[in-house]
């Protein structure tokens, strides 16, 4: 769920893409390392940027 988020963010679909990255944040995170949690905060707070949110997700 993380990496299809991940690729679809990284091929202009970002919509789609934090949607699966918010479900993985919200519900699988915790059974991860802290290299995915890297990467799913990455994604989460670029699109906080695009979306000109400067409190965050």
């Amino acid at each position: 769920m993380l990496y299809k988020g991940a690729s679809l963010f990284e091929t202009n679909r970002e919509e789609e893409g934090i949607h699966l990255i918010s479900d993985f944040i919200d519900n699988q995170l915790s059974s991860y390392e802290t290299f995915e949690h890297a990467i799913a905060y990455f994604y989460a707070s670029k699109w906080c940027e695009l979306r000109g949110d400067k409190e965050g997700m």
